[in-house]
């Protein structure tokens, strides 16, 4: 669980592509992330850099991102990433791929009430991805958002 807005949840190095060093089997999952990018402009509430094989970004709940990017922002050389059932709650874009070497992700079955975004490429696997009005999540939607974040047991971990 992340709040106050200087920490995203950032993985990998390399602005390379096809970089024999890549980070492989991350996987980011049930994370609640507030107020992402209040701070730091260029991120997103979960930010990918470089090639991730076999990694998966999944029922993670974004809520209150500030920035000019997205809540899905896989950045340079981002690959091979399955982004799956998150929910974007409030952000400039929900999904911001700029540029075309972001290739080789499936991004679907993902919840937003932000219907922006910057795709600049046609290499990736986007779809069936639902957008909303306001607050009105659908049922998984909300089962996401309540499973996110710390169990009950560790809630008064970390201050």
């Amino acid at each position: 669980q992340m709040t106050d807005g200087l920490m995203i949840l950032g993985p990998g190095w390399g602005w390379g592509y096809g970089d024999p060093s890549a980070t492989n089997n991350v996987h980011i999952d049930y994370n609640f992330i507030d107020g992402y990018t209040r701070v730091m402009n260029d991120g997103g509430g979960v930010y990918t850099l470089g090639e991730h094989p076999n990694s998966t970004v999944t029922r993670n709940y974004m809520r209150g991102g500030v920035g000019r990017f997205g809540g899905i922002y896989p950045d340079e050389g981002s690959e091979r990433i399955a982004w799956r059932y998150n929910v974007i709650d409030g952000a400039y874009r929900w999904l911001h791929i700029h540029t075309g070497g972001i290739c080789n992700n499936t991004i679907t079955n993902n919840y937003s009430n932000v219907t922006a975004s910057l795709v600049n490429n046609s290499c990736n696997t986007i779809n069936s991805n639902v957008f909303v009005s306001g607050d009105e999540w659908p049922t998984e939607a909300q089962s996401i958002m309540s499973a996110a974040g710390l169990e009950a047991a560790y809630q008064d971990v970390g201050g």
